[in-house]
């Protein structure tokens, strides 16, 4: 009588994965996982030249301040050093997962 309940349980599993491909699922999810862990790995390489940009977009921010200098060039690199500052915030915080569809744009 086991023998049967397992041939039931075996069968019953089979039709399951019929209609709910559970295994493909799952390596989808995890070439996602693989994929963005490229992703990010690529990323990281550039986190020095991304905080030398910072460092020099805020001298020269500090230089035309010292100069009471506003115009369109400054906000520009305003505009600048707010994204890149965003960008490093969003390639070094591993709390946060970026979407994949904002990876496209990095």
């Amino acid at each position: 009588m086991a023998e049967s309940s397992r041939d039931k349980y075996a069968e019953k599993m089979a039709d399951l994965q019929k209609h709910v491909p559970f295994i493909e699922t799952n390596k989808m999810a995890e070439s996602s996982r693989d994929k963005y862990a490229e992703k990010m790995a690529d990323l990281q390489k550039h986190v020095p030249f991304i905080e030398t940009m910072i460092t020099h977009l805020k001298s020269t921010q500090e230089k035309s301040r010292e100069a009471h200098l506003k115009s369109t060039q400054e906000k520009s690199r305003e505009a600048q050093l707010k994204k890149l500052e965003s960008l490093l915030q969003m390639i070094t915080d591993t709390n946060k997962r970026i979407r994949n569809g904002n990876m496209r744009y990095c």
